[in-house]
């Protein structure tokens, strides 16, 4: 499993699509539904671009990050047992 993120660097106020993915037995790269959970105080995840939150317990295979602070935090995409970990660095 593997989280993809568009762009990759941001800065406080901007937003960042991000996709789990997985991958078949035959190496196909499929879409993941997770749980979205972010770990660090920058900023929050939504669906829907308006509740942002740290954890998402709906399943989704993407979702937004808006960037509200700077620092550094982790977004965890998790499948049953599978999971992904993201690093976001946010700049001023």
């Amino acid at each position: 499993m593997k989280i993809y993120a568009y762009p990759e660097s941001v800065s406080v106020g901007d937003t960042i699509h991000l996709q789990a993915y997985g991958y078949t037995t035959q190496g196909e790269r499929v879409n993941a539904l997770s749980q979205w959970e972010l770990v660090g105080d920058i900023g929050g995840l939504s669906y829907d671009l308006k509740n942002y939150t740290s954890v998402l317990s709906d399943s989704g295979s993407s979702c937004i990050f808006r960037a509200t602070k700077t620092g550094m935090g982790v977004v965890i995409a998790r499948k049953g047992e599978l999971s992904a970990r993201l690093t976001i660095t946010v700049t001023e």
